[in-house]
């Protein structure tokens, strides 16, 4: 069936993302939203986890000055946290904008320059290596954060790999462009751990 543009417009009259999405919460609460691979196995959020998380982001975001009308950039790769940031940016009133992982300082510059982004939220040291090497071309730009990749890393871990249902001390090491480490207490993190970094080949990792 082929509609109008008006029919259209009547049909989706005063649904926004955010009323889009507690609709299907409300209809689909138990059922998976989000998947990703973890080791050898699967995370999955149900849209009820899915929405706890996003009201969290949110609630982060506010703190950090985003309100109605400003303009978030993200700067992740396909991983669940990109959605939930996403999607609480929108609960906001505010804009999402994501840009290309492989977005050189130069084009960060000129990306989150054009939009004129309040905040940027990134993976990883890696990504935002990129936002402090033209943070002086961002006057618009306020906060940068990052996601602690470590201690995201040592949640699944803990949930679902080695560490799941393991008593006491947990340590989770990660290696890609540095050293990073998680460590959980009897299923608890600790957040924001770093045990400091190694000098590999006369370089600071």
């Amino acid at each position: 069936m082929t509609l109008t543009d008006d029919e259209i417009l009547a049909r989706v009259e005063g649904q926004t993302v955010p009323t889009a999405f507690m609709a299907t919460v409300a209809a689909y609460g138990d059922h998976v939203a989000l998947r990703s691979m973890v080791g050898d196995g699967w995370r999955q959020l149900t849209f009820n986890q899915y929405a706890e998380q996003v009201a969290t982001a949110a609630a982060g975001l506010r703190a950090v000055g985003v309100g109605k009308g400003d303009r978030v950039v993200i700067m992740m790769r396909n991983i669940p946290e990109f959605h939930i940031v996403d999607l609480a940016t929108t609960f906001l009133g505010a804009t999402p904008i994501s840009i290309y992982n492989s977005s050189s300082p130069d084009q960060v510059a000129y990306l989150v320059g054009d939009c004129a982004a309040k905040v940027a939220v990134v993976e990883g040291e890696g990504f935002a290596s990129r936002f402090r090497a033209v943070r002086d071309q961002l006057p618009a730009l306020e906060s940068l954060v990052m996601l602690n990749d470590a201690d995201a890393a040592g949640l699944a871990e803990d949930k679902y790999g080695a560490g799941k249902d393991a008593k006491g001390v947990v340590i989770l090491l990660t290696f890609g462009t540095g050293i990073g480490s998680a460590v959980m207490t009897n299923g608890e993190l600790v957040p924001n751990t770093e045990f400091g970094h190694l000098v590999v080949d006369g370089k600071e990792a």
